[in-house]
């Protein structure tokens, strides 16, 4: 496949996230291991879990599998896993070109249930998106879409009880570094769904970063920020939440 051929791949992703989000692939912890090293922005909870010969053999089963679907090409001469030297071909790799195009990054974790889960956004010109999925089982789902919907779906997905904005917000100023208990027993009540939001842009020398908590309960919806030594809290409702969002990657 030429790099014609993958722009053209890349070209009908976005085109058809422009119409309505547009599922491209699913990937799983070790498979992006294998194609494209440990430093990668989403996490990788089941990966990380896993004891490191275990991880390794998970990997090596990911590199044949990538190979043997099609979505990576290896060195024909390789005799060891070590030695295939992957590289990603085809849908793959338009996908892995639309996440380093992203001229801002936002990270999303939560714990819910005792579940943990994140999402990914990678946002890109002409007000297009890249949302990565990640849940505890290691599966990674790319899927793209505008940036207005990727907004509005990370705002659904930090509040699953669509929290109408309140007719008397309240707003309070606690010691950065309460825990979160303690924030429930005082302030917060009851908090089910707890969300860290971190917005990156820029490179090394002009990085800017941006860091929001989302506190969710049945009938309650509070954003935190951090002031210094001092974490400030404000209820919102769920259109509000899309606001500060929306000026997170602005």
């Amino acid at each position: 496949m030429t790099d014609e051929d993958v722009a053209r791949l890349r070209e009908q992703y976005l085109d058809a996230g422009r119409r309505e989000p547009h599922q491209v692939v699913t990937l799983t912890d070790e498979e992006i291991v294998a194609i494209d090293g440990v430093e990668t922005v989403a996490p990788r909870f089941w990966y990380d879990a896993q004891p490191e010969p275990a991880r390794a053999t998970a990997v090596a089963v990911a590199a044949r599998g990538l190979v043997a679907r099609g979505w990576a090409a290896a060195d024909p001469t390789a005799t060891t896993v070590d030695d295939l030297a992957l590289q990603a071909v085809g849908p793959l790799l338009a996908v892995l070109a639309l996440r380093r195009e992203a001229r801002l990054v936002l990270l999303a974790e939560q714990q819910l249930e005792g579940e943990r889960r994140a999402r990914v956004y990678y946002l890109l010109p002409a007000a297009m998106a890249l949302e990565e999925a990640v849940n505890s089982a290691g599966l990674h789902r790319f899927t793209a879409m505008t940036t207005r919907h990727g907004i509005d779906s990370l705002a659904q997905w930090c509040d699953p009880f669509e929290t109408p904005s309140p007719a008397q917000p309240r707003e309070h100023a606690v010691d950065a570094t309460t825990d979160l208990t303690t924030l429930s027993a005082t302030v917060l009540g009851d908090t089910r769904v707890v969300s860290v939001i971190a917005s990156v842009s820029g490179r090394a020398d002009t990085r800017r970063e941006l860091y929001l908590s989302v506190y969710a309960g049945a009938d309650r919806l509070t954003t935190g920020s951090r002031d210094g030594t001092v974490l400030r809290l404000r209820d919102v409702g769920r259109p509000e939440l899309a606001d500060i969002l929306t000026e997170m990657v602005e």
